[in-house]
């Protein structure tokens, strides 16, 4: 349907906006995952639009749809499972179970039906998309089986939507695209590598969001000519239809062929006249179904039919008139009420529905009475069974159905109508006409009708100018009752070239041809005329006034032949009459002549004359006017003797046609002479041909003689072979393995009952190919299995392999060649055999070895004939040897035998033999490790076998390791030695252990824990009360919040809390609580949990001595910061003022109070920053990195002088305090430029190790390194290993620092050698 073009120049508009995108529907099915792929993986890239992706999906298997396309798309893939806003650039995908539906902006889902009854899921969602997004809708049918789709393309048509099918060449599955496909509305056919291309394309053309129908609109020149090439190609005339849905229409076709504007649409148009085709399908997409709007066909059924048929007497006729039938479904659902209320009535009246349209295309397709599962969708399974006959994936309609409807090519606007109508239908079609088309196509229902027929329209239309001439039975549904007959139809067909163009460019019929249709019917009300225009061929053109006594249509077909209506002695004057108004041009008149064509005799008078339409240059008409006359006193003569006609009209009629027998009969005797002389030359020959056969006459009579012979003994062969095939076709009924019988094409032969259901087969698939069907047992491989087929085809050699259904059962797939009577491979035969129960059973096996191999305990089988040994391979794992080590033989475990316990061993064994087994045998052995040491075994068996002559032959039994049992004393002992040696360690420890038993509420609390509050063993029950009892009140609700916290994370929170108690003598006792749950029930709620409690009252205190003394220090620090101001500020003023008084000496001793009072100063700044470490600052994110570098800045001078190179490499993020931090650094880089021999520069590396916890940071130095025995205590303050002469400083630097540390739930230490420099380490948030 689609070709190429050439290039053209793209239109200025470039598609839609930022807020504008379309929803494209994609419907699959079988083989529809491997086409999704290919189109995902063709799309453009940022594609704007987004995709609604609708598949069959199995309800008992969730769909991998999402994982699977992900790898072939990067827009976003959403499951639909609820109501879902619908964004751009997305995919989104049905969940199964569900039909889904668009309205608005969102997608919305429903339960599919849980009855047997057909669903559609792809149909239902295009119907939405259809409905809400209008010619903006885009449906893209993929591979699949069936026909779900295609009913739902036609919906997207109407609203002027575009379609888009794989070809079913490529499609794995054709039924879903073929079916589209022969609607003929289908846009586009491409392969899956293709289709995104052309989608992009499509929806960035303006014809999608753009102007182009407004620029349509303004050339009306170039489309009236578009009309006309289309009227002139097809012979349809569409300027009565309404002017938008012609545009919207063209616009589409403008958008698919790639063109830019109307005129470039034109000139293709005329290039390719075939595009005319096409374009009238766009015009009048066939958009019907079956029963269409549930309410009228109710009210027809159950209400407007009964009535009619209770109405009419046995010999009547049902008559009915469908136009703009398309396909037929709306004719053939009436046909079906109309039939059901015939049985129902018990009546057989004869029925004729006239289903008339302008395309021929859709009268055939309706005509055959051939619908796919889409069409039927609507059709009860009751209606289904009694109406259609199903044949593969199509349904029939039944015979008796098909016979009551006449299908014919009819214009309604331009042709004569039908008369004498019960019923007329026109829905859903007056919606496309111009206002004056709609008027003219309602006056020929209303001529149709006969007085209370019934008029049914669509529901978006109404009567017009005929409102009056009838009743509304039903407003809503849009069910009419004619109450007043028509007496005339206009004396011209519609056409549309005469009318007017008002500013709108609708047209109306003119005022005169009003004025003249009512003139027409006043006449003939008033004197009871009728009048007929027919043509030279004595077809209808025209009529006006009441026919029904005068014409009435044939019993059999349709036709609009005059002669075939009226009575046949009528019939001949007509002949006559229009025979010589033609030659002669002369008016005729009749009168009394007998026009009866019911029980009752009607005398008319009839003239008959030429007609030339004034409007046109057509050959003329001829107009029949027919008048009754008053029966009485007629005369007895038929014809007047007017006009110079003969007295006896048929007679003179008769005469004419005789005289032209005559002349027929003279040309053919003459023919016969000159034929009878060829025979005659013929019959020469034949009497020599007659010899021959004579004597091949004999010849064949052997030969028949034979044939008897040959067909005796082919009938016992065939009532053999019927046998076979009765043995064979019980055979197939009876056995449990799936055969299925293929042809060399893959075409189904036969097959078993019990491999139906895994392919979905039923009785009339024969002869269908197997990749039409889905199988349960290759769903992620069904190519792949194909493929096996046709290999095995090929190379005439079997497969067979192990196949699961869709259930997890297990079979047995065997494919094998089938050879026919010349022994050539004519197909393949495919069996499956049930091993689900065989394998179940290799399975057990396999768990039982596993069980036995991984037991402790070792399996043994003494052939005691063979002298073998077999023992199971967990006897090597607990002596310590490889399975190969292993020899079975009752000699290699002798060897391995501790000598004391062989003997005991062997003659237990010979009790059990010479008893035959009645004595047990179970001895305890000891075998020697491959490591050296005796492992004791305890080895049982029993006697299970014999010989023939009843001589012992088999054992089996079992080995056990009794090792521990052996050590269970001494073990016993060295536990209860550490339960002593525990107590002794809570007795010493003064820690308290308990032990919660919380579903019973007991909890046992050790001695010590109670002794730590002053109990003695008696005097405080076990139970959670006591100690809730004498914890302070305050701490209780603490506790219990750190206990939900522990058990709602099972166990990742700590229960750890310091608490106060009160004890017995009333003082206060802080305890450090930790506890564990250590048990847990199947609903993960505790049932035990064990702890301690650490008496830390101790601790407590001397915590609160350590802030006293930081105040202290603090306090101290700072206090002393001013008289050692006052003391440097009085000497400076004391040089100053007696400078030139003093001697050198007392200059001297000034000095050396000024230096003492700065490293006074000094010291008292470090020991307050010492006193304030984490007193001021919250810990946060610090980024190390960024300390060091400002560390390097505060040391930027210091580095510079002494020529410091510093290597940092990557350090971490921690949480920490930023200004104690940033003081750690500062000191030890410090320390590290300092501490160096006066010949080097330093050279400094900062880095980080590897720790499974916390940050392990190193400052590593080339400097002169510190002794082995003062790397402990350079930690503590005011320690310093040099003078101060030669390395200046404080003596509290590093303890500074294992301040900082330590705050940071760390350690500190160094590695250093004498002049090999130093490391520190230090550990932080371990």
């Amino acid at each position: 349907m689609t070709e190429s073009l050439p290039s053209i120049t793209s239109p200025k508009h470039n598609g839609p906006t930022n807020n504008e995108f379309s929803i494209i529907g994609v419907g699959a099915s079988a083989g529809g995952l491997e086409a999704l792929k290919s189109f995902f993986d063709n799309l453009p890239t940022k594609f704007a639009h987004s995709f609604v992706v609708v598949q069959h999906l199995s309800p008992d298997y969730k769909s991998l749809m999402s994982e699977l396309l992900a790898k072939n798309t990067d827009m976003p893939i959403i499951e639909v499972t609820e109501k879902t806003k619908i964004k751009p650039a997305t995919v989104y995908l049905l969940t199964s179970k569900k039909n889904i539906f668009i309205k608005g902006d969102f997608l919305i889902l429903e339960d599919k039906p849980t009855d047997r009854t057909l669903n559609l899921p792809i149909d239902l969602f295009f119907k939405s998309l259809a409905r809400e997004k209008t010619n903006k809708a885009i449906a893209i049918i993929l591979s699949g089986t069936g026909s779900d789709g295609t009913s739902g393309a036609r919906d997207i048509k109407e609203f002027g939507g575009m379609v888009m099918v794989q070809t079913p060449e490529q499609a794995e599955f054709e039924s879903m695209p073929q079916n589209a496909i022969n609607t003929h509305l289908v846009d586009h056919i491409l392969p899956t590598e293709q289709m995104g291309e052309e989608l992009h394309r499509f929806v960035q053309h303006p014809a999608v969001y753009g102007s182009l129908e407004e620029n349509i609109l303004k050339d009306e020149e170039t489309l009236v000519k578009i009309l006309n090439f289309v009227n002139s190609q097809t012979k349809l005339d569409f300027e009565y239809y309404k002017r938008p849905t012609l545009v919207r229409m063209i616009a589409r076709r403008i958008g698919i062929k790639r063109l830019a504007s109307l005129k470039e649409y034109k000139d293709y148009l005329f290039e390719r006249p075939e595009e005319a085709h096409f374009l009238v399908r766009e015009f009048l997409v066939g958009v019907t179904s079956f029963f269409r709007d549930d309410l009228v066909w109710n009210i027809l059924s159950n209400e407007i039919i009964p009535k009619i048929i209770s109405d009419k007497k046995k010999d009547d006729t049902i008559k009915c008139w469908c136009v703009g039938v398309s396909s037929g479904e709306e004719a053939y659902s009436l046909a079906i009420i109309i039939n059901e209320v015939l049985i129902k009535q018990n009546k057989k009246n004869l029925v004729k529905i006239f289903a008339t349209d302008i395309e021929k295309n859709h009268l055939n397709d309706g005509s055959k009475g051939v619908y796919n599962e889409s069409a039927i969708a609507n059709i009860s399974t009751k209606r289904l069974a009694e109406n259609f006959i199903k044949k593969g994936d199509y349904y029939y309609v039944n015979e008796s159905i098909r016979r009551m409807v006449i299908f014919s090519k009819h214009n309604v606007l331009k042709d004569p109508p039908f008369n004498k109508m019960d019923i007329s239908f026109c829905r859903n079609m007056l919606i496309y006409l111009q206002p004056a088309a709609q008027n003219r196509t309602l006056d020929v229902l209303h001529y149709s009708l006969n007085l209370n027929g019934i008029l049914v329209l669509g529901s978006s239309e109404s009567l017009g100018r005929q409102k009056n001439a009838f009743s509304e039975l039903h407003r809503k549904q849009k069910i009419y009752c004619n109450i007043r007959p028509a007496k005339i139809l206009g004396l011209q067909p519609y056409n549309s070239n005469s009318t007017q163009k008002n500013a709108f460019g609708v047209k109306n019929l003119s005022h005169e041809r009003n004025t003249r249709q009512l003139i027409v019917e006043a006449l003939s009300d008033n004197l009871q005329l009728a009048a007929i225009v027919i043509d030279a061929n004595f077809n209808i053109v025209d009529a006006f006034g009441d026919l029904s006594n005068y014409i009435s249509l044939p019993n059999k077909g349709f036709s609009m032949n005059l002669l075939k209506m009226v009575p046949e002695s009528v019939a001949t004057v007509l002949s006559y009459s229009i025979r010589k108004v033609s030659s002669t041009s002369q008016k005729i008149k009749y009168e009394n002549l007998n026009f009866s064509t019911g029980k009752e005799p009607i005398i008319v008078n009839m003239h008959v004359s030429a007609f030339q339409n004034p409007l046109n240059s057509n050959p003329p008409n001829f107009l029949v006017i027919i008048k009754p006359v008053n029966q009485q006193g007629t005369q007895s003569k038929l014809l007047s003797k007017g006009d110079g006609l003969p007295e006896n009209i048929r007679e003179t009629e008769l005469e004419t046609e005789l005289k032209e027998t005559r002349e027929s009969l003279k040309n053919m005797i003459e023919e016969v002479e000159t034929s009878n002389e060829e025979l005659q030359a013929t019959n020469e020959e034949l009497l020599a041909s007659n010899e021959e056969l004579q004597s091949t006459n004999e010849e064949l009579q052997s030969v028949n003689e034979e044939l008897h012979t040959v067909n005796t003994e082919l009938q016992e062969k065939i009532e053999e072979l019927a046998l076979v095939n009765s043995d064979l076709d019980n055979l197939f009924k009876s056995t449990d393995i799936g055969t299925l019988f293929l042809d060399s094409d893959l075409r189904i032969r036969k097959f078993t009952p019990s491999v139906a259901k895994y392919f979905n087969l039923l009785e009339n698939d024969i002869n269908r190919p197997l990749e039409h069907f889905a199988s349960t047992f290759h769903k992620n491989n069904y190519k792949h299995f194909i493929t096996d087929i046709k290999s095995v085809i090929i190379n005439g050699t079997s497969s067979q392999n192990e196949v699961k259904d869709a259930k997890g059962f297990w079979f047995l797939q065997k494919i094998v060649p089938f050879h026919d009577s010349m022994g050539n491979i004519a197909g393949a035969t495919l069996s499956y055999i049930d091993i689900n129960e065989l394998k179940s059973a290799e399975q057990n096996l396999k768990n039982q070895q596993l069980a036995i191999e991984q037991t402790t305990d070792s399996f043994w089988d003494l052939n005691i004939i063979d002298n073998t040994y077999y023992v199971s391979r967990s006897i090597a794992d607990l002596l310590g040897y490889d399975e190969d080590e292993i020899e079975e033989t009752t000699e290699f475990w002798s060897k391995l035998s501790h000598p004391d316990d062989l003997k005991s061993g062997a003659e237990l064994m010979k009790k059990h033999l010479e008893s035959q087994g009645k004595i047990p045998y179970a001895v305890e052995t000891r075998y020697k490790h491959k490591l050296g040491h005796y492992v004791t075994l305890l080895i049982r068996g029993k006697l299970v076998e014999w010989t023939a002559e009843g001589i012992p032959k088999r054992m089996l039994g079992t080995t056990t390791d009794i090792s521990m049992l052996k050590k269970l004393p001494k073990l016993e002992q060295e536990l209860l030695d550490k339960n002593i040696m525990f107590e002794q360690i809570l007795e010493i420890t003064m820690a308290g252990f308990w032990d919660w038993n919380i579903p019973e509420k007991t909890e046992y609390f050790s001695p010590t824990f109670k002794k730590m509050f002053g109990y003695e063993e008696d005097e405080l029950e076990n139970t959670p009360e006591s100690w809730q009892k004498i914890i302070h009140p305050d701490d209780l609700p603490g506790v219990f919040d750190n206990f939900e916290k522990h058990v709602k994370s099972k166990g990742k929170i700590p229960y750890d809390n310091e608490v106060r108690y009160f004890h017995k003598d009333g003082g206060i006792v802080w305890v450090w609580c930790k506890g564990n749950v250590i048990e847990w029930n199947e609903n993960d709620e505790p049932i035990r949990m064990v702890g301690s409690h650490i008496n830390i009252t101790n601790l407590k205190r001397l915590s609160q001595s350590n802030k006293e003394l930081e105040r202290f220090a603090y306090v101290a620090s700072h206090d002393l910061q001013e008289p050692l101001r006052t003391i440097r500020d009085f000497v400076a003023l004391f040089k100053e003022e007696y400078n030139n008084i003093l001697d050198n000496n007392a200059n001297t001793y000034l000095e050396f109070i000024e230096e003492a009072s700065s490293r006074m100063g000094e010291l008292v700044k470090v020991i307050l920053a010492y006193s304030k470490i984490g007193n001021d600052t919250e810990k946060g994110i610090v980024d190390v990195n960024s300390i060091v570098k400002n560390v390097c800045k505060d040391l930027h001078i210091r580095i510079e002088s002494t020529k410091t190179e510093i290597v940092v490499k990557d350090l971490p993020q921690i949480t920490g305090h930023k200004t104690e931090l940033h003081s750690l650094f500062l000191n030890l880089i410090g320390n590290s430029i300092k501490f160096v021999s006066k010949n080097k520069n330093p050279i400094i590396e900062i880095g980080t190790l590897p720790t499974d916890k916390g940050h392990h940071i190193y400052i590593k130095d080339n400097g002169i390194g510190i002794d082995q025995k003062n790397q402990q205590q350079i930690f503590e303050v005011f320690k310093r290993l040099h003078n101060q002469e030669d390395y200046e400083g404080t003596g509290i630097g590093l303890a500074h620092c294992k301040k900082i540390v330590e705050l940071h739930n760390g350690k500190i230490w160094v590695e250093s050698e004498i002049g090999k420099g130093s490391t520190f380490h230090f550990n932080l948030n371990l």
